[in-house]
């Protein structure tokens, strides 16, 4: 009898749980919908620095990525580093 009740309890609190977190996700969904994007998130930057928009270029022997300034350029391919040109 004591058992039923502890597990009627315990399916009642989960219930409560899920009713209540689907009604927050719910409304946290009709608040943010409704909501205007503010004027930060919207902004576009006014200039991008050189130093962050570079070219990238991959390595021609292990394929990794790096700004064309920092790849080493031989026979007309770029390479990461002294250690991955060929032979």
């Amino acid at each position: 009898m004591m058992l039923r009740v502890i597990a009627l309890l315990l399916l009642g609190l989960a219930l409560l749980w899920l009713v209540l977190s689907v009604a927050r996700r719910v409304g946290h969904f009709i608040t943010s919908a409704t909501k205007a994007p503010s004027q930060a998130e919207t902004k576009e930057p006014d200039h991008i620095p050189d130093d962050i928009s570079q070219d990238l270029v991959s390595c021609a022997h292990c394929r990794v990525f790096l700004p064309m300034s920092e790849a080493v350029k031989f026979r007309g391919q770029y390479y990461c580093s002294k250690a991955c040109l060929p032979e």
